[in-house]
């Protein structure tokens, strides 16, 4: 069997001795400093919506189970790979993005829920996960679900793992694309899905190295292996790998799978190979794992209360007049930033509109050149001497076609790409110097440090313009069809020459026609990405001040007495905040 791996020298999981200790004995040590932190949050103290966020991460940290979680863009056969990694077909398929919600698999007692945004939970058959967790069965996430619990005490996973399936990024379903973005800060451990025909795009490279930032352990599968042979199979693990050690990903470990193969019981699948590889990680750093989780995920919370009740502060305890001039000052700073940001998403709009319409230029000129080139064919067969078949003409054609294809589709696609990241630098740079002024500007104004997400050290890095043509990328047919053979040679010649002549200008309209479209297409989906991602802080950052507003300001209304008993209430909400990240960072600082 061909080992379809790839890992740096030293490979810190090669080999791998198991831990002395793993599991749920072992969480309640690590993760103690974690929940102690939790417990010294006075209940009393927090309104509903931070007490549900207090309790739901402390229920994440209290699981015993990792998160290990299938990610990457769509169609990279993520629910098909997970059918291979637990022995059976329970995620639905299919040759268009069909996953449209966060899917949960755990070997247990037989049940599956669905689980409401609200909170409620029903009970499904999980034969029909199909109606749930599809866009077909459940398009645009209409019965609104938080995510589908799938447990079969038979699944073939490895200890202390939930396996979770998630809908593809990038995909024309914005609302799956939302879905698993915003599952990220669960997961414990990532399978970064690839696929051998795109190896790792810059969006997958990107998504990679946030991961890595938030704490996620990362195994990287190249899947569909069966499309090359070994030496091919080789050549892209070793080609992922340095990719990503070009990006700061040291020993990266790069699996390749057939998740087709082995579905069908097929040997060298690779799909054993990474359930071994994955059950030893887990085996071997479920108590780092999980102790540094739970650590990052309180961490979090807190950053996230301590600006809110600060804000909150500072709003309680300022004079009327005082505190009307400075939220007017506010208002007016974020209205100046948003003023700004509209301006900056209308120049990244403006250049990528530019691009396309140099595109629509270039493929004038391509249809133009691609025809005079088949015109010049059948020149050539315009000859007394010259009596080609219809077989013979369409071969001529087909070899003029497909290199000048293949070089447009190479210059054009550069062409795009250049645009787009020059664009998108432009537009992240101007939107992180907008996100920094608004915190800036907040904290001069109401006297609060306000925390800003970090971005990651490989954002300066964009989407990219990918196209890949059909296996079929000239798409001739028979020229003439009915021409006879008993036709006298000279009018056999006459037909098959005007014919193809027809053809030369059909052939060169139809794949200028879909080279544009296919690479407008894939800048388009570029384009949301680059918008998604460039706002992510700034609308964050926005969305976390204006809330702190509002709840200050509902306090701020109260009577006087009350005003008091809410200083009172918030400082004590703060001090225990702060209380909590001391006993968070206890443990670690001895």
């Amino acid at each position: 069997m061909p080992t379809d791996s790839y890992s740096a020298p030293g490979d810190a999981l090669s080999p791998v001795m198991p831990a002395a200790s793993s599991g749920p004995a072992a969480t309640t040590q690590h993760g103690s400093s974690s929940s102690r932190a939790l417990d010294g949050l006075r209940a009393d103290l927090f309104d509903a919506d931070e007490t549900d966020r207090i309790q739901a991460t402390r229920r994440r940290i209290a699981e015993d189970d990792l998160y290990v979680v299938a990610i990457g863009e769509f169609k990279r056969g993520k629910s098909t790979l997970l059918n291979a990694l637990i022995g059976r077909p329970i995620l639905p398929v299919g040759v268009v993005p069909l996953t449209s919600v966060v899917t949960v698999l755990r070997r247990e007692a037989e049940r599956a829920v669905a689980n409401l945004d609200d909170g409620t939970e029903i009970s499904i058959d999980p034969e029909r996960l199909a109606e749930y967790v599809t866009e077909e069965g459940n398009p645009g996430n209409r019965q609104r679900l938080a995510r589908v619990d799938v447990c079969l005490p038979e699944l073939d996973l490895p200890r202390h793992v939930a396996l979770i399936d998630t809908p593809g990024l990038g995909s024309v379903y914005e609302s799956g694309t939302d879905h698993t973005l915003g599952f990220l800060p669960q997961l414990d451990v990532a399978l970064v899905v690839l696929s051998v025909d795109q190896p790792l795009t810059e969006a997958e490279a990107r998504l990679a190295s946030r991961l890595r930032d938030q704490g996620a352990e990362l195994l990287f599968v190249v899947n569909k292996t069966d499309y090359l042979t070994q030496p091919e199979i080789d050549e892209a693990l070793a080609f992922v790998a340095d990719r990503l050690a070009v990006g700061g990903f040291s020993q990266p470990l790069v699996l390749g799978t057939s998740a087709k193969t082995a579905l069908q019981g097929g040997l060298g699948s690779g799909v054993p190979e990474l359930r071994e590889r994955l059950s030893e990680l887990v085996e071997a750093r479920y108590e780092s794992i999980h102790a540094a989780q739970s650590a990052r995920r309180v961490e979090a919370l807190l950053d996230e209360l301590e600006t809110t009740y600060a804000v909150r502060a500072e709003i309680v305890d300022r004079g009327e007049q005082d505190l009307n001039g400075a939220l007017r000052e506010l208002r007016q700073s974020r209205k100046r930033v948003d003023s700004l940001a509209e301006k900056e998403d209308a120049v990244f709009a403006h250049r990528i509109q530019a691009a396309e319409r140099r595109l629509s230029e270039h493929m004038l000129a391509f249809q133009a050149r691609l025809q005079k080139d088949l015109l010049a064919v059948v020149d050539e067969i315009d000859r007394p001497d010259e009596a080609p078949s219809e077989d013979r003409v369409d071969e001529r054609f087909s070899a003029v076609i497909a290199p000048l294809l293949g070089e447009a589709l190479e210059t054009e696609g550069a062409i795009l790409e250049t645009t787009l990241r020059e664009a998108y630098e432009r537009l992240l740079m101007e939107l992180d110097e907008l996100a920094a002024s608004l915190a800036r500007q907040t904290e001069e104004i109401l006297g609060v440090r306000i925390a800003r997400p970090g971005r990651s050290e490989t954002e300066e890095l964009s989407p990219t313009v990918t196209v890949k043509l059909r296996d079929d990328p000239v798409g001739l047919e028979m020229l003439t069809g009915a021409l006879q053979s008993p036709l006298p040679k000279r009018l056999r010649r006459h037909l098959l020459v005007r014919r193809s002549r027809e053809r030369a200008a059909e052939l060169a309209d139809r794949h200028a026609g879909r080279l544009r479209s296919e690479l407008a297409t894939s800048l388009r989906e570029a384009t949301r990405a680059a918008l998604r991602d460039a706002h992510a802080e700034i609308d964050s950052l926005s969305s976390s001040i204006e809330r702190a507003i509002e709840r200050g300001m509902s306090q701020r209304r109260l009577a006087a007495v009350d005003a008091q008993e809410a200083r009172n209430g918030v400082a004590a909400a703060l001090d225990s905040i702060r209380a909590a990240r001391a006993e968070l960072g206890s443990e670690s600082s001895g």
